[in-house]
């Protein structure tokens, strides 16, 4: 038997937890907030991140729609052009007589730059006519490279005799400031007409011996 002679109010007292309850509460509550925090920020960055390459991708997109507009006129002018060009040979074949040298010949002088509206032959006059525009800068030296080479050329010279310039002088077209320009084409006589003139010629100088 053990007998405690220390008085009471001297004794020693064991320290209890209730006062560190709230700092032990505030503690955990605190752990807890920075977890939250830390998931909030990891989310928040991913869907940063997200948005960032949604972001570069639109960026992307942007540019290519802002070639459109240019690739789409381009793609407009070849349009035109092959339908002109669909144009003057439809003319061309419609006349009955088969053009084909001639034809080939228009297709492979024509420069790049220069645009046909109106292709019309008239076999019967032995005359035609080519209609077209360009651009300001460039058409007088074009058209003139146009000429040159279908004077030149064995299948034009098969049944057209010469291409020659009628005009070529600044216009309009559409608002815009161009160069338009006419073509005359002569026609070569028929070989039948060549025979019969030669026949005509011997039969003179028959008549004269």
């Amino acid at each position: 038997m053990r007998i405690n002679l220390i008085p009471p109010e001297a004794r020693p007292t064991r320290s209890s937890p209730t006062p560190y309850m709230p700092l032990l509460g505030l503690l955990a509550i605190s752990v807890i907030w920075l977890i939250t925090q830390f998931a909030t920020a990891s989310v928040v960055q991913r869907e940063y991140e997200k948005h960032r390459q949604e972001h570069i991708q639109l960026r992307q997109e942007l540019g290519e729609y802002r070639e459109l507009p240019g690739r789409l006129a381009q793609a407009e002018n070849e349009r035109d052009s092959m339908y002109e060009k669909a144009a003057a040979i439809t003319a061309i074949t419609q006349s009955g007589v088969v053009f084909t040298p001639v034809l080939k010949s228009i297709a492979e002088s024509l420069p790049e730059n220069l645009r046909l509206t109106t292709v019309s032959l008239d076999y019967s006059a032995r005359t035609g006519k080519i209609l077209g525009y360009g651009d300001e800068e460039r058409t007088d030296l074009e058209v003139a490279s146009f000429l040159r080479a279908l004077n030149m050329d064995e299948g034009f010279r098969q049944m057209l005799r010469s291409a020659e310039l009628e005009y070529c002088h600044h216009a309009e077209l559409d608002g815009y400031p161009v160069k338009q320009f006419s073509i005359i084409l002569r026609f070569r006589e028929p070989p039948l007409a060549e025979l019969i003139e030669e026949d005509f010629v011997l039969e003179e100088g028959d008549d004269g011996t």
